[in-house]
């Protein structure tokens, strides 16, 4: 992902497995995290064997920072989410990330979009995608603290309906598009 910050537009990020950060239009790019993904993914059941083996020679991980949320409200904090279910979050532009992935979430569940709240800094929401586990079921996750706990939120969404994305309304408090 690549995605301007809402509140510096001179500043922008890029993932892969990192953060980075560039001030200057892309001259100048500062690694700001170290690999957010988890170390050692289990391999899920429904995964036939040779799948499972080939992982390109690259080691046990192979997620990537999938979603990145720069807070409209805190041009500090940025939260992040990986395709294999990692949800993180920095206070200060990078400089330290606190895993606050719900306890629920495991590996190839991809936290396909991140949302940070345009009317309160630690509120924030996260579109879960579980079809690489055949799970078809909606999941979309909100956090009111920060991300100390989070709730499953799929009122108004048909069950077998999985959610890819999640936008909040920048003027209707409570509004969400998924």
């Amino acid at each position: 992902p690549l995605t301007f910050s809402r509140r510096d537009p001179k500043k922008m990020y890029y993932a892969n497995q990192k953060m980075f950060r560039t001030r200057d239009g892309g001259q100048h790019w500062d690694t700001i995290s170290p690999d957010l993904t988890r170390e050692n993914p289990a391999v899920p059941k429904n995964v036939d064997a040779n799948t499972a083996a080939n992982n390109l020679g690259t080691g046990p991980r192979r997620g990537v920072i999938y979603a990145i949320a720069p807070s409209p409200l805190d041009a500090k904090l940025v939260w992040t989410g990986t395709d294999d279910g990692l949800i993180w979050r920095s206070p200060d532009d990078g400089a330290h990330w606190q895993n606050v992935t719900p306890a629920v979430l495991d590996a190839w569940s991809k936290v396909g979009m991140l949302e940070a709240s345009h009317f309160d800094a630690g509120t924030a929401y996260a579109a879960i995608d579980r079809h690489r586990l055949d799970d078809r079921h909606p999941y979309l996750y909100r956090t009111h603290d920060g991300g100390r706990t989070w709730k499953n939120s799929v009122t108004g969404i048909r069950d077998g309906d999985f959610v890819n994305a999640v936008r909040e309304d920048p003027v209707r408090r409570g509004m969400l598009y998924a």
